[in-house]
């Protein structure tokens, strides 16, 4: 049971902290300038992309949750609930039957609850540095588990944002990256790049890297597949989940099932008191002792 919950913890920290990140290959500094200078028959394409999000309210999917770290590999069941502009939950069971994670996302804070210890974190955004200096929000999140395009420092982007990209095509693939003037003028994002590639009309990865002097420190890719119809719009069953920092080395995959838009559920979570709110570092320390 501790290996379960010690990987099953360790996946929701790195999620909700850290995968304002996204996913596809990395490109160079080179590759952008090229890249700039290469699009001229792609701007409609890019318009469709910038401009367009989904129409559902809700999003409500079964998920399997499997995760590699140190050779070893655990699979979670569970849940994924998400409505537009309020709330991001996901629920891991252990056991089958035993709710041992909650992880809650709204605009205003985020919270994991460790139902096993009866304990949880409560924080608001300007509260996590990494979030701050790195100008990301709830938005820059919904829009990863969404399957869209983003931003960091603006909560929807619209046609008036086209510019704020270029296109590169690949053959049938086309690459997508946020213009260095788009970005948030912290000495994090200078050092970012973010990037998305497009397949058959579809978002399939999307990539934050971090590098400092050509050196990659770290990245979150994040890699959609298995699109499936959900009420006319198109939208990826499968995640594949890869996060590597100097402190956390993790790949995931969320499977999604009987995905629809149901809107019966609470989007905010109400604790009793015998839960204790505790600190970020409190919960990792205990993580660690595990």
């Amino acid at each position: 049971m501790s290996k379960i919950y010690h990987i099953s913890i360790c996946i929701v920290l790195a999620m909700a902290l850290m995968s304002c990140h996204t996913t596809k290959n990395a490109v160079t500094g080179t590759d952008i300038s090229t890249h700039r200078n290469q699009q001229d028959n792609n701007s409609e394409l890019l318009k469709k992309f910038v401009c367009t999000t989904h129409t559902q309210k809700n999003i409500v999917a079964k998920i399997k949750f499997t995760a590699h770290r140190n050779d070893s590999e655990v699979s979670l069941s569970g849940s994924l609930k998400m409505r537009r502009d309020e709330c991001i939950q996901i629920q891991l069971i252990a056991m089958g039957f035993i709710e041992a994670v909650r992880i809650e996302i709204t605009p205003d804070y985020f919270m994991i609850i460790d139902r096993l210890n009866k304990a949880y974190v409560k924080e608001q955004y300007n509260n996590i540095e990494f979030i701050q200096k790195n100008g990301l929000s709830f938005y820059s999140l919904q829009s990863i588990f969404w399957n869209e395009l983003f931003r960091p420092g603006i909560n929807h982007i619209t046609e008036q944002n086209i510019n704020d990209f270029s296109i590169m095509a690949e053959d049938t693939r086309r690459t997508i990256t946020l213009n260095d003037n788009a970005k948030p003028q912290t000495t994090e994002m200078a050092a970012a790049t973010l990037t998305w590639t497009t397949e058959d009309n579809n978002i399939t990865r999307a990539s934050i890297q971090y590098a400092d002097e050509n050196t990659l420190k770290s990245h979150i890719h994040w890699q959609y597949a298995d699109f499936t119809n959900v009420n006319g719009v198109s939208f990826p069953s499968k995640n594949m989940i890869q996060i590597k920092t100097p402190r956390v080395n993790i790949d995931a995959e969320m499977q999604l099932g009987h995905i629809n838009d149901d809107n019966n559920w609470e989007s905010r979570t109400t604790l009793s008191k015998k839960y204790e709110r505790i600190s970020l570092e409190k919960l990792i320390q205990l993580i660690r002792s595990l």
